[in-house]
């Protein structure tokens, strides 16, 4: 067990992480029953307050070409461009438009195919429902913290949190900061985590408990641990900066529409070629705000949190 000494401040160079080019050690659970165990590095907070990481969605369902086999599809992700002000959708995204219009699609489908007693034209509605719930599934958009962690070998990584992982997350640390250990959960003096998935993936599949050690007399004590300066050296060479992982996979609130109304023009497929065209216009256009407010006059439809996705090709974010 380590020291509960009061522990002296982060290095003052320690503000931002750098890595860049390196291979990452990316930490994930996988769609069913696994278990990983992190320990939270203090990375990210001088940039985001009391936070510990930074969380985007990612929209997938494009395909692109692929410049070793044009006749391969190629994925084309971008990160959602939607914020929120508690319930309120105050910028808008087109691809979480046009996905919560083809849920409605889905479900008015649904009580066709349900009162559909003609044989005939209940197989077609079958055959057209089938289609958009594949559809629906392809586009799916996946929400992930990304945390920089330490994992039990030593090494620095990011670790893939999905929302209910996080919120559980923010409770243990909301509830060992009031204990009597001078630790901070994402600080020099932290604890390990475990994350459990049980099951497959769903809101409920995941819990997260704090890894404790026994001491001599018998008590269970959390699992301490002090991250060395030469630990935090390493991460920072290691671990890129989150703000810019997020705005290298940003596409325009107007290349978002694009993509759209191909997919639309497209029967539900975009022209992969055309598609391509806007991927490579995002990578040549200046960096900028993507997001386009909205009025408040304007009605936005209701959208519901989406589960979490279990395909994560993660290939063109990395």
């Amino acid at each position: 067990m380590t020291n509960e000494t009061q522990l002296q401040p982060l290095p003052p160079n320690f503000i931002v992480p750098t890595g860049a080019g390196v291979k990452l050690n990316i930490l994930k659970l996988k769609p069913a029953d696994d278990s990983i165990q992190i320990r939270i590095l203090p990375m990210w907070m001088p940039i985001c307050g009391n936070d510990f990481g930074l969380f985007w969605r990612t929209h997938y369902g494009y395909y692109g070409v692929n410049p070793k086999d044009p006749n391969q599809k190629a994925f084309r992700s971008f990160s959602c461009i939607q914020e929120r002000k508690g319930k309120e959708i105050i910028v808008a995204c087109a691809e979480c438009d046009y996905i919560a219009r083809k849920k409605n699609e889905a479900t008015l489908l649904k009580a066709q195919l349900d009162s559909e007693s003609n044989p005939e034209r209940k197989e077609k509605l079958q055959v057209e429902y089938t289609k958009l719930l594949g559809w629906i599934a392809a586009h799916n958009n996946d929400g992930k913290k990304r945390i920089p962690v330490l994992d039990r070998k030593g090494n620095p990584g990011i670790f893939l949190a999905p929302y209910n992982v996080t919120e559980q997350i923010k409770t243990e640390i909301e509830r060992l900061s009031k204990a009597r250990f001078p630790i901070q959960a994402a600080g020099r003096k932290g604890v390990w985590f475990e994350v459990t998935r049980t099951g497959k993936a769903s809101n409920t599949s995941d819990k997260v408990t704090v890894c404790t050690i026994q001491r001599d007399d018998g008590a269970s004590v959390p699992d301490f641990h002090i991250v060395s300066d030469e630990q935090l050296e390493n991460a920072m060479k290691v671990i890129p900066d989150f703000r810019k992982m997020k705005e290298q996979n940003l596409l325009s609130a107007a290349q978002i529409q694009q993509l759209v109304d191909l997919d639309i023009a497209g029967g539900g497929s975009a022209d992969r070629e055309k598609v391509e065209a806007v991927f490579k216009a995002s990578k040549q256009t200046p960096s900028s705000p993507a997001a386009v407010a909205i009025p408040t006059s304007t009605p936005v439809a209701p959208q519901t949190q989406p589960a979490e996705t279990t395909k994560d090709p993660f290939e063109d974010i990395f």
